[in-house]
């Protein structure tokens, strides 16, 4: 059942980033949060390298289970948990920390990693639909924080944005939520990770420019 939803998913992907533009490219994260070893090893022989999770203990676990995948981080990370994920880091390698959501967090990161000597490729979240129960950067406050981190953080390297669509069932509220990160991301310039899109919301994502997306449940269902 994985590898049939992987080749659906897969064949949705292409067709909506092509619909995109011709030569739009989009990675595809897959969510393994709430999904056991097996069935992510399962995913990984498919051909699925990168996998996302939200909780470092969990991180931890699965990826020194399958150190060859590309993990990410993607989840809310508590300043505790900073000395854990770099930990981690150090034995495997994370590809990505999706969800670098302050100044605070950044700067805290940044004195772990100059004192280990490494560096993190991070996206910076935007709460783009202005949801308190979302973490990120608002809109207003993004550019800002992209040019002091970029300038005190330098273990930090900005690859781009991250943002989780508006929580509603209008689907013209979650695109708009998408374009204002689209927007930001153009602003920007110099970016080259755009992070926007779940199992429910990924295809309206990639038509507003989306080129990872993170794919939990459409992925593991039975």
């Amino acid at each position: 059942m994985i590898k049939e939803n992987l080749k659906n998913i897969t064949l949705k992907i292409e067709k909506a980033a092509k619909n995109y533009s011709p030569n739009h490219k989009v990675e595809l994260l897959a969510v393994s949060k709430y999904t056991d070893i097996d069935s992510i090893k399962e995913a990984f022989a498919c051909g699925q390298m990168r996998f996302g999770e939200n909780k470092i203990q969990d991180l931890k676990l699965k990826a020194l289970e399958l150190p060859k995948a590309k993990w990410h981080m993607i989840g809310h990370l508590q300043t505790n948990k900073i000395n854990g994920m770099l930990e981690l880091h150090s034995e495997v390698g994370l590809e990505l920390f999706e969800s670098l959501d302050s100044l605070k967090l950044a700067r805290l990161l940044q004195k772990h990693l100059e004192f280990k000597n490494e560096t993190l490729n991070c996206l910076l979240q935007v709460n783009s639909a202005r949801e308190e129960s979302k973490s990120g950067f608002l809109e207003e406050e993004l550019l800002e924080a992209f040019e002091v981190i970029s300038k005190e953080c330098k273990n930090l390297k900005i690859l781009g944005l991250m943002c989780i669509g508006a929580h509603v069932e209008d689907r013209a509220v979650i695109e708009k939520s998408f374009k204002k990160t689209k927007d930001l991301f153009d602003e920007i310039g110099v970016l080259s990770v755009l992070s926007m899109g779940m199992s429910s919301d990924y295809e309206l994502a990639i038509a507003n420019g989306s080129n990872l997306v993170r794919i939990g449940s459409a992925i593991f269902k039975k």
